[in-house]
């Protein structure tokens, strides 16, 4: 039986003088990082294009634009950051991650910041490219939806309603003029 304490072991848990588990705990970070700017990116999406109104879609490029208006997503972002950094620092053999020193963590940081910049090549994409990929520029609206019947039939209900109570009020007085 090996143990995981032994010279042995712990020589084939090297890559290139780093130990595997301080690698793993990198990327783990990295994707972690990369998670974080992504939800920054997704904040400001644009508006698809509308063929009724013959708009064509719009990008919106400053994702940081309206960014301190937020406060609930702020909190989220802190909150996820720091809970990242706690799992890293305090996780240990339990969560299997290694501690990472701030070089680490700077690395790990600019990979994950690099979806800022990755997000404006893509938005800077026309989507007319991928017209031979079958790639839309707008959305369709489907137009028999569940909820659409639900509220046509509500609307017609309502009317009803309304209706019968003005026909009992225009009867009301009229009994009332009668007399």
């Amino acid at each position: 039986m090996i143990d995981a304490a032994t010279p042995e072991v712990q020589a084939t848990m090297k890559i290139g003088g780093t130990d595997k588990l301080t690698v793993y705990t990198m990327i783990f970070q990295t994707f972690v990082f990369l998670q974080l700017f992504n939800m920054i990116n997704a904040r400001k999406l644009g508006t698809p294009a509308d063929p009724i109104n013959n708009k064509p879609a719009r990008e919106e490029f400053n994702v940081f634009r309206g960014f301190f208006n937020n406060w609930l997503f702020i909190a989220v972002i802190i909150l996820c950051s720091a809970m990242q950094f706690g799992i890293v620092y305090l996780g240990g053999e339990f969560l299997r991650v290694d501690p990472l020193n701030w070089k680490q963590q700077l690395f790990a940081l600019g990979l994950g910041f690099s979806m800022l910049p990755w997000n404006l090549v893509c938005k800077l994409v026309p989507s007319a490219w991928f017209v031979c990929c079958g790639v839309k520029d707008h959305i369709k609206v489907k137009q028999n939806t569940g909820s659409q019947a639900f509220s046509r039939t509500m609307r017609k209900y309502i009317e009803r309603r309304i209706k019968i109570e003005l026909e009992t009020e225009r009867r009301q007085k009229a009994m009332q003029g009668a007399m």
